[in-house]
């Protein structure tokens, strides 16, 4: 809730006593979650995996144009092709298009990422695609 009150200047610098009694006026929350990211780009790179994002929608529209209040995606790992994310799954977080890099693969093994949007008042979006591969 946000409490109103105006006050009015003249060009004299005059100013009117505050508006009474204050207004109360109560903004509508937020409950629209951010849309599904693309799908993350798993690759080996010595050893370790690096997942990056593009910034993009699935439909490969903006992220920030298509949600303007958006403000992270989570990275969830798993061995488990198909996985849902979950806290158990959760390993980073990206704020804008870039890469995160897990070293702590079993080498031969195959790793599943997908992404979770954000937004400011913390809806999360559903999980995208999943993207994958072994650290060799």
């Amino acid at each position: 809730t946000i409490h109103i009150q105006v006050r009015a200047f003249d060009t004299s610098g005059n100013a009117s006593a505050w508006s009474s009694p204050a207004t109360d006026h109560t903004t509508a929350s937020d409950v629209t979650a951010p849309p599904v990211t693309s799908a993350p780009v798993v690759s080996n790179y010595l050893g370790v995996l690096k997942i990056a994002w593009d910034g993009l929608t699935s439909t490969g529209g903006s992220e920030l144009a298509a949600a303007p209040d958006f403000d992270h995606v989570e990275v969830h790992l798993s061995t488990a092709s198909g996985f849902t994310p979950s806290t158990s799954t959760y390993f980073d977080r990206l704020y804008a298009a870039g890469v995160v890099v897990y070293t702590d693969g079993v080498y031969g093994t195959t790793y599943y990422a997908k992404l979770v949007p954000v937004d400011g008042s913390g809806n999360k979006g559903a999980a995208s695609g999943q993207g994958s591969d072994a650290p060799a």
